[in-house]
């Protein structure tokens, strides 16, 4: 079926009509359009908030420091520019013609805030290998230290582990330190400069793997005598220093079982018969003495 009123000789005539509906529609607006620039060094600012005052119209500054504000009605305008770190700026009576580009530029002033007086405190860093050297250099007397740092690339778990990475130091037993040969009563171990007792009744030194890693900052050993120290070691002294504060909130959870290849699930060794709580380290009876002997008794 064929429209008649498509043809080309009529729909040259319809699109005459519209063009002369939009282009006057369109003709009826101007713009601002500018640029921002900081009133110091000259340079662009980027992301600067340009609004029509008393509106929501406006602009952002580009990557170039340019904005565009557009479809305004003829009339005269006051703009607002405003910036993190800067005075804002009003420009007032801005004209716009219609069908023109009204063209800016912008300069804004850096914001200058007081706070008062500012106190930084600074502290040593001492869980580096760097600081400990610098620290065995200036010492008087003879001594060996591990830092964090170097704790943390041998992977081990506990102040235990970390000593038998020093050098002059032996771990035994996985948790008692012999320095320079001599036996575990030779030798003394501190927490931030306070003795630590040993928590094993027939052994003077302290467990070392009772310390996890995870709050050592550094662990220094001293093979000599000085007047700050306590002198009651011959071997030496293992000093532990914790961190001041943790970074954050720490947790860990560790277990471990061993097994003899000798006696582990074998049945066949000689033993006696025992309780069936024996497992809780109570008798429930079999022990007990016979009613003879308890009636003598």
């Amino acid at each position: 079926m064929t429209l008649s009123f498509l043809k080309p000789t009529r729909i040259v005539p319809l699109l005459a009509l519209l063009v002369g509906f939009v282009l006057p529609a369109a003709a009826q607006t101007g713009s601002i359009a500018g640029v921002v620039i900081d009133a110091e060094t000259g340079e662009t600012l980027i992301g600067v908030n340009v609004v029509i005052s008393g509106t929501a119209t406006g602009a952002a500054t580009d990557l170039d420091g340019q904005f565009k504000i557009s479809n305004l009605e003829p009339g005269t305008y006051d703009l607002q520019a405003s910036y993190i770190g800067y005075n804002p700026t009003t420009v007032t009576g801005v004209e716009v013609a219609v069908g023109e580009t009204t063209r800016l530029e912008l300069s804004m002033t850096s914001e200058a805030v007081t706070v008062g007086e500012v106190t930084v405190e600074a502290r040593a860093v001492q869980n580096t290998e760097a600081a400990l050297l610098r620290e065995r250099q200036k010492a008087s007397g003879v001594s060996d230290a591990i830092s964090s740092e170097a704790i943390s690339r041998s992977g081990s778990g506990d102040a235990a582990a970390a000593m038998s990475k020093v050098t002059g130091a032996s771990v035994v037993g996985g948790k008692y330190v012999y320095v320079r040969g001599l036996g575990e009563r030779y030798s003394n171990t501190t927490l931030n400069g306070a003795s630590l007792p040993s928590a094993d009744p027939d052994k003077k030194a302290f467990q070392l793997d009772l310390i996890p890693t995870g709050l050592i900052d550094n662990i220094v050993t001293l093979k000599s005598f000085t007047p700050d120290k306590p002198g009651d070691f011959t071997g030496g002294l293992v000093d532990v220093a914790t961190k001041a504060f943790p970074d954050a909130f720490t947790l860990s959870v560790s277990a471990s079982t061993t097994y003899d290849s000798e006696a582990s699930f074998d049945d066949t060794f000689l033993g006696y018969r025992g309780g069936s709580t024996d497992w809780l380290g109570l008798d429930d009876g079999t022990r007990a003495l016979p009613d003879a002997i308890a009636g003598d008794a």
